[in-house]
């Protein structure tokens, strides 16, 4: 649901952006297409409320891991660069909780 409501934000302020645009790769969960970048996003979800720190981080580690392991984002560019970021949101506490940039590649 959050991926959607900041895709629908993004669409109405113009930008570029597809929910699970599908690619040789894999699908990430979000893109964003910027006319000097694209960013790659990847969300992992924690329900409960608790505010337990190592299950954040666990939650951010996976999504770091799996941008890199299915190479999210490296097939729809050619040219310009590309931010891959991981995001765990809280369901419970209805915001992100941990961001990370993953890497960003100059082609």
């Amino acid at each position: 649901m959050v991926r959607s409501l900041i895709t629908f934000n993004l669409l109405g302020a113009g930008i570029d952006a597809r929910d699970e645009p599908q690619n040789a790769q894999g699908v990430p969960d979000t893109i964003i297409n910027l006319p000097e970048a694209q960013l790659s996003l990847v969300f992992k979800y924690k329900f409960e409320s608790s505010a337990d720190v190592h299950k954040l981080d666990q939650r951010l580690t996976e999504a770091c891991l799996q941008i890199q392991e299915k190479n999210y984002g490296l097939t729809a560019r050619t040219q310009g660069r590309i931010a891959r970021f991981a995001l765990v949101y809280c369901a419970a506490k209805r915001k992100i909780m941990r961001a990370q940039l993953v890497d960003l590649i100059c082609r």
